[in-house]
């Protein structure tokens, strides 16, 4: 295994527009068993039968949230814009693995295929909001 890595991967679950529970197919030597995990189940379209899925716990990386923050419409208005991209993606989005952080979450940039477009990038250009870390 060698990082970086690009995966595709499918969004389970924003907890905000840093954290975030995504399905991934990663190799058989990726040291899951290190990270934090969840499991999750559904159906597909048209079937009763329902299924399990499995997801790693991702943050953004290079990103914090500022911890002030005076306006709080700014703050739901980016949650907004990231999950209408989500949405517009059915979900999927190019993951880029770029590391690991203490809480045992993948630290990762999310990518939109379609576009281009760094999901990280456009949160980072809110300076209001965001503010920037190595």
């Amino acid at each position: 295994m060698q990082l970086p890595m690009s995966v595709l991967g499918y969004v389970v679950n924003m907890f905000n527009p840093l954290n975030y529970d995504i399905a991934l197919d990663l190799p058989d030597d990726f040291p899951s068993h290190e990270l934090e995990t969840n499991t999750y189940t559904y159906t597909e379209d048209g079937s009763d039968r329902v299924q399990r899925g499995f997801t790693y716990r991702c943050r953004l990386i290079g990103i914090l949230r500022r911890k002030y923050v005076s306006n709080q419409d700014e703050y739901h208005a980016s949650a907004r814009m990231v999950t209408q991209r989500v949405a517009r993606l059915n979900g999927w989005v190019l993951v880029r693995i770029l590391g690991f952080d203490k809480y045992k979450r993948l630290l990762v940039e999310l990518v939109d295929f379609v576009s281009g477009t760094s999901f990280n990038t456009e949160l980072r250009a809110n300076k209001h909001l965001y503010t920037e870390y190595a």
